[in-house]
């Protein structure tokens, strides 16, 4: 029988507050109010050389290809906060940021800093000028004073400037090295290449490979954006030597009796630039079950986005493996286990991976609307996958999926969407840009981005949008959640009350740090691994868990209260907290009496069996008085300790 402790805070009352902090790089000068939490973006113009500047203004827009939002028509001017702090409310002109918008910061019209990327975390961050000056991307005569937030999150968008220059730190959502590339051949705009040799006076050559470099691109990518463009440019490739060899552990199989090995070597970018099944060759047995293939024997010098399946007489097969230049030398092992086919989900293949652990599996949406692999193509993400599975009719596309396994749109999408990491926003864009209706809206855990372990449970590694008290839910699309990951809620300044459901394990390095206004997190009993800083600049939390458990060693060891709240059900509720602040007390009997006297119909459901699990507080099976009785004799022996203890 469930018995609720009794000494809930006793111990806990007089744990002196280990208070942690944090400061991030350029953030030493900034005011405390810079980082606080609330619906405003904030510039230090202190670390400006600007001089005699009567306003700043933020230009915000959004980047998703065609922009969405006019340029210039959500600027606003921002409001003098003092000691060179000024502000900015995107909700003011009806933003609700995401991760693809970003901000120009100017004075009086004029000088103005280069574009900076934003996202949720952004709201109560500030923007300051490191001091350095670099080249303008919309022209490359003129240089723009060079800005990055507070917190480290985000950065500068990488771009290819107008005299063909690569500057910026962080890609777009669903951009990539090669894209950028592609657009700037392709263009015989301004912003493409022909313009650029105009200003340099450049030769293809060498702007291509400037370019090459700052994007750490292969000579192969460029060959297919060169091609990809459709056009023709005087450049050529370093090339790749001749004779160098990969190789195929067919010892780590569990194939039986086979003649020989074959592999087909293939190149992803759209349509393949090799046809299918016509770089395959046998390989060469090299004695102990060692198998090695050169690809320059018909005629590949490998990139980035070739792949490779390993098979054994035409009929066993590895799954895909993506090779490049580095894969010359090195062996590829079956790790042991067998993963879905993409290509017939009613199949496995061998899963394979390189000796060296460089590169992966294919990250790739499955004929019943899986995602497996580990590693992106050059040019592919989350949300490119996504679109193109939205917008496909055929074989492999979101109508196929549904004529296989009955699923409806929802579920569908909504599965992808966590097992992709994408927000709803993201989401959102894909469907517009897939052109097509979808029977789908934003719902379920779409706040929480999640990927899966080795172990197949998830981890929690981000959030979405601002959050200020929920549950982590047990399991997502069926795979249940074990981890709390590095950083995962790090900076949510909104965040006051949180619950961890059983099965959670481990909460990762600085999970919740800078959650400001964090103020209970329940911590179930099959925790067993808290880092050391996971609640680094928590400066009001308390932690809620059972006697005895690690989460209570833990908040010893830390310095901060500890409260045992008695019971918790699987999903991580507190057992007779009805009015939902993670903690019991007399509201709670108060609620309860209610409830018994059917004054709050429609507000819960005793046929569920999770609400009936925490308000069936002396576990008899039914809802009665006693439950009430039970929890202000829990109440009451609580009290009469704190004051035996403390008055």
């Amino acid at each position: 029988m469930k018995k609720l402790l009794s000494l809930a805070l006793a111990a806990a009352m007089v744990t002196p507050m280990l208070a942690f902090g944090t400061v991030s790089a350029g953030a030493e000068t900034l005011p405390a109010g810079s980082t606080s939490a609330d619906t405003k973006i904030y510039f230090d113009a202190a670390s400006t050389n600007w001089d005699n500047y009567q306003y700043i203004t933020c230009y915000i827009y959004e980047y998703y290809g065609d922009s969405l939002i006019p340029w210039g028509s959500k600027k606003g001017r921002m409001t003098d906060e003092g000691s060179g702090i000024w502000s900015f409310d995107p909700t003011s002109k009806g933003i609700t940021i995401g991760e693809n918008y970003g901000v120009i910061f100017t004075a009086d019209w004029m000088e103005q800093t280069c574009d900076l990327i934003m996202g949720p975390d952004s709201l109560g961050d500030t923007a300051y000028c490191t001091g350095r000056n670099v080249e303008n991307n919309i022209d490359g005569t003129k240089t723009s004073a060079e800005v990055a937030w507070a917190s480290g999150k985000y950065g500068t968008p990488i771009c290819i400037t107008t005299t063909g220059n690569v500057i910026g730190n962080v890609f777009w959502e669903g951009e990539d090295g090669y894209s950028l590339l592609f657009n700037f051949l392709r263009s015989t705009g301004y912003d493409g290449i022909d313009s650029v040799k105009s200003i340099t006076g450049e030769t293809d050559q060498e702007i291509i490979d400037r370019v090459k470099t700052g994007l750490h691109l292969t000579d192969r990518e460029v060959e297919l954006a060169i091609a990809d463009s459709g056009r023709t440019f005087d450049w050529q490739p370093e090339g790749t030597p001749s004779g160098a060899k990969i190789y195929f552990n067919a010892n780590s199989t569990n194939w039986k009796n086979y003649q020989y090995i074959t592999c087909y070597i293939y190149e992803y970018y759209g349509d393949a630039l090799i046809p299918w099944g016509s770089k395959r060759g046998r390989m060469t047995d090299e004695g102990n079950g060692i198998w090695s293939f050169d690809p320059t024997s018909k005629g590949i010098t490998v990139g980035e986005n070739y792949g490779v399946i390993f098979t054994a007489d035409w009929m066993e097969q590895t799954c895909d493996l993506i090779m490049g230049p580095d894969s010359l030398g090195d062996t590829a092992v079956c790790t042991g286990r067998n993963v879905e086919n993409n290509l017939d989900s009613n199949r496995k293949s061998a899963e394979v991976a390189w000796a060296s652990g460089k590169y992966g599996n294919p990250v790739c949406i499955t004929t019943t609307g899986n995602v497996i692999g580990n590693a992106y193509w050059k040019g592919e993400s989350g949300y490119s996958l996504l679109v193109s599975f939205l917008k496909s009719t055929g074989y492999g596309g979101i109508d196929s999926v549904k004529n296989i396994t009955g699923q409806t749109d929802q579920e569908i999408i909504d599965r992808l969407a966590q097992r992709l990491g994408l927000s709803t926003q993201s989401v959102k864009h894909a469907i517009a840009v897939s052109g097509r209706t979808f029977d789908w809206t934003s719902s379920g855990h779409e706040s929480l981005i999640w990927r899966t372990l080795a172990n197949d449970t998830a981890e929690i590694s981000a959030y979405t949008t601002d959050l200020e008290k929920g549950f982590i839910p047990k399991s997502i699309d069926g795979t249940p959640v074990s981890r709390i990951g590095d950083s995962a809620f790090r900076n949510c300044g909104t965040l006051k009350l949180l619950t961890l459901p059983d099965g959670i394990t481990s909460i990762g390095e600085k999970a919740f740090s800078s959650c400001s206004k964090l103020e209970r997190i329940v911590i179930p009993e099959s925790a067993t691994a808290i880092s050391s800083n996971a609640f680094e600049g928590c400066q009001n939390v308390t932690i809620c868990g059972i006697m005895n458990s690690y989460a209570e060693r833990f908040a010893m060891l830390a310095g901060l209260p500890f409260e045992n709240i008695g019971d918790i059900t699987p999903d991580g509720t507190v057992v007779g907290d009805l009015n939902g602040n993670l903690k019991l007390d007399v509201t709670d009997a108060t609620v309860m009496q209610q409830l018994l006297a059917e004054s709050l119909d429609g507000e819960f459901d005793l046929n569920d069996p999770a609400t009936f699990a925490y308000v069936d507080v002396n576990d008899d099976g039914k809802v009665d008085i006693n439950d009430v009785t039970e929890l202000q004799r829990f109440l009451s022996e609580f009290i009469t300790s704190f004051r035996r203890a403390y008055c």
